[in-house]
């Protein structure tokens, strides 16, 4: 078992702890067992879940599928705050090299392929933001919004 996370004491104290004597790592990934025994995966917990006029919409399952779209290079999935809706889902969308489209065309293309309430109210076209280790940087991403999105 690890020790922490370099130069992270505070992400060491959230994810390593003590129970009974023994040390965990708590991963947070979240799914379910089905009635045969098999485990399903969903996802990540915690900030990638989006929760929208009471409908929860994990933001790696909205990303994949918009990502499949063949001028798709990117995607970034996050929740704005909304007055009607609690979150708005909103999407940051990198086009391929070369490629145009629309949000009307992005949305029919999420409309095919998923529930009307985890398409997203707003998408914007910008490169995605990532970490040093490639993950999306959610929070670069939600500053980016609140600047071009007055919320």
């Amino acid at each position: 078992m690890g020790l922490g996370y370099w130069k992270s004491p505070s992400k060491t104290e959230k994810d390593f702890v003590t129970i009974n004597g023994e040390r965990y790592l708590v991963v947070r990934d979240e799914g379910f067992v089905d009635e045969y025994g098999r485990f399903h995966l969903l996802g990540r917990g915690g900030g990638y879940v989006i929760n929208t006029g009471g409908e929860k919409v994990y933001s790696e399952e909205v990303e994949e599928i918009i990502k499949s779209h063949p001028k798709i290079k990117d995607a970034a999935v996050i929740g704005i705050p909304d007055e009607r809706w609690g979150e708005a889902v909103t999407a940051i969308i990198e086009l391929k090299s070369g490629e145009k489209a629309t949000e009307d065309e992005i949305k029919e293309y999420c409309r095919e392929r998923m529930a009307s309430y985890k398409i997203p109210k707003n998408i914007i076209l910008h490169s995605v933001l990532r970490t040093d280790v490639g993950k999306i940087n959610r929070r670069g991403m939600a500053d980016l919004v609140s600047e071009l999105i007055s919320i």
